[in-house]
Order: C-alpha cells, then sequence, then structure tokens
C-alpha cells in the first residue's frame, strides 16, 4: 500500500478558489478530510444500488395494484375502528 504525500492539480475558477480556501478545502487537511468524505459517499452509493438491485430481484414483490388494495383495506380498517368506537 502506497502511503505519503500526493501532489494533485486542480483547476479552479478564481470564484470556486475563493471559496475553496475559504472552507479551508485547499490544505493538506482539509483536501484529505474532503478526500475520506467522497470516498465514504461513494461506498453508501455504492450499497445502496446494490440494496436496491437485491429488492428488484425479488420475485413477490408486490404489484402496484396490490399495494393500493393492502392500503385501503387498512383505511377500511381504521374507519370501521373509529365507527365502532374503538
Amino acid at each position: 500500500m502506497v502511503t505519503g504525500p500526493v501532489t494533485i492539480t486542480v483547476n479552479l475558477s478564481e470564484e470556486q478558489l475563493r471559496e475553496a480556501q475559504a472552507l479551508g478545502l485547499l490544505t493538506p487537511e482539509g483536501a484529505t478530510r474532503s478526500i475520506l468524505k467522497e470516498i465514504e459517499r461513494q461506498r453508501n452509493a455504492q450499497e445502496i444500488i446494490a440494496t436496491l438491485e437485491a429488492l428488484q430481484s425479488y420475485p413477490d414483490k408486490p404489484t402496484p395494484e396490490e399495494i393500493e388494495a393492502e392500503i385501503e383495506a387498512y383505511r377500511a380498517e381504521k374507519r370501521a375502528g373509529r365507527e365502532s368506537g374503538h
């Protein structure tokens, strides 16, 4: 595993440069923190995508009609409970 300093060249507009400096992103610590946050964000995104793909592969997922029927049954049950005083 390679560790140690890395030199990166970044092309920013003057406005982006000022903003990055004001946020402390152009210091070694700020750049490292930003890169580590982006690594975590990318990993999280990959996990979410994998989870969604896994969910899509389930053969017994309900149809929109079945979901709507369940919602209507729930609402009817709630109405019946309110009307009977429960």
